[in-house]
């Protein structure tokens, strides 16, 4: 089996690391897991190819952002305390990249396809937020909150002209 963490986070005395397990004699099934002080707990069943690219914690709330394969398509999701959330329309290749909180008010980085590409996007309790500029392709990779503000970075614009970019609110 191979092991790979993605993001990591201490609450209290407790470290969680986000990432995905897989065995390397079936390819594209890695399972999205997370890891509290050194032991696994899996987010989805293996049968899928699923990672976790993001994970926080809220008092015993634990929040972990990704993505999930199923059917033909890339499916951005998070889960909140190992129940899944899926993010956008379900049927558009998507990706979480990043969760915050803010309050009781749950934000995700990422992006989903549209009809020229990559839209880079977040989204506030499942309402997506559009980021693109100009219908530019685009990725939203990290999202943080503070106070009443938010927070993105990721990229815009073309396959031969990309640029970083920041966003606030």
């Amino acid at each position: 089996a191979r092991a790979y963490s993605l993001s990591m986070v201490v609450s209290g005395t407790d470290g969680y690391i986000g990432g995905y397990s897989g065995d390397v004699t079936r390819p594209f099934r890695q399972q999205a897991v997370y890891w509290k002080n050194g032991s696994m707990v899996t987010l989805t069943d293996g049968t899928t190819n699923a990672i976790a690219n993001s994970i926080i914690v809220n008092g015993t709330d634990v929040y972990v952002a990704g993505r999930e394969n199923a059917g033909g398509t890339q499916t951005a999701k998070y889960w909140k305390n190992g129940v899944p959330v899926v993010l956008g329309n379900g049927t558009a290749y998507a990706e979480a990249t990043s969760i915050a909180l803010s309050g009781n008010t749950v934000y995700v980085a990422g992006y989903e396809d549209g009809p020229s590409g990559q839209i880079a996007k977040y989204w506030k309790n499942n309402d997506a937020i559009l980021l693109n500029e100009g219908g530019n392709q685009g990725k939203c990779n990290s999202i943080v909150t503070s106070g009443n503000d938010i927070y993105m970075c990721g990229v815009s614009g073309t396959r031969s002209n990309t640029r970083a970019l920041c966003w606030k609110n």
